[in-house]
């Protein structure tokens, strides 16, 4: 039973990296509206990142069955639940079992950035990943605004890191996305939470970290529901 008045949300990590489930966490709570709690945990027995079809599989699996467990806990209390891996890993199957709303960070960058009204571009660590984001936001039915995918070409580890040859890579990124006239940036992968800021200074348009966006928009439904 969740208690009238209780406003947590439950953050996964579908990979077992503590370096990322740490920098989601600080995003998490960060983003999080006032009253409202976020809990965040990882994935142990999963890949340290989840970058192939196989990793994806894998983590969707273990993401569905640590749902199924923690539901049975007479100790649950949370009232949203955010998949945070940019290819959503096991979004649909937690959304069928949960009694609260699932979110995706993938869905939820899409939503804030085409709710603008402009074009919008994603930014992502390969270029490979260009066809998954475009099918997602066909999925979603918001690939309309979806003007350009910019991979900065490194690995995730190396944003999750923040080296500087990535950070540099993901700023020349979004200034390729924005000459082909992206007018806000949405960044394709929950390593890059805490880089925000230097996108967003570098381009001067709306940047949606996926974390954030996830847990804002969760704030907003819990301050909406009963």
């Amino acid at each position: 039973m969740i208690a009238s008045g209780d406003k947590t949300v439950l953050v996964i990590n579908p990979n077992s990296s503590e370096r990322c489930t740490e920098g989601i966490r600080v995003a998490a709570q960060a983003a999080a509206g006032k009253g409202i709690e976020t809990v965040t945990v990882r994935m142990p027995a999963a890949p340290e990142y989840i970058v192939t079809p196989e990793d994806e599989a894998k983590a969707a699996e273990l993401v569905t069955s640590y749902v199924e467990a923690a539901l049975q806990d007479p100790g649950w209390r949370f009232r949203a639940v955010i998949v945070a891996c940019y290819s959503d890993p096991g979004l649909e199957a937690v959304r069928a079992l949960l009694p609260v709303p699932a979110l995706g960070v993938r869905e939820s960058t899409f939503i804030l950035a085409h709710g603008l009204g402009w074009p919008y571009g994603v930014l992502t660590s390969e270029q490979e990943e260009e066809g998954e984001v475009r099918e997602a936001a066909a999925r979603c039915g918001l690939a309309a605004g979806l003007i350009t995918v910019q991979g900065a070409g490194c690995s995730i580890a190396a944003l999750d890191e923040q080296r500087p040859e990535a950070v540099a890579a993901l700023r020349a990124a979004a200034r390729r996305a924005v000459a082909e006239g992206a007018r806000s940036l949405c960044l394709g992968c929950a390593a890059m939470a805490g880089l925000e800021g230097e996108i967003r200074e570098e381009v001067g348009v709306p940047v949606f970290e996926c974390v954030a966006s996830a847990v804002q928009l969760a704030s907003v439904y819990l301050h909406m529901a009963p």
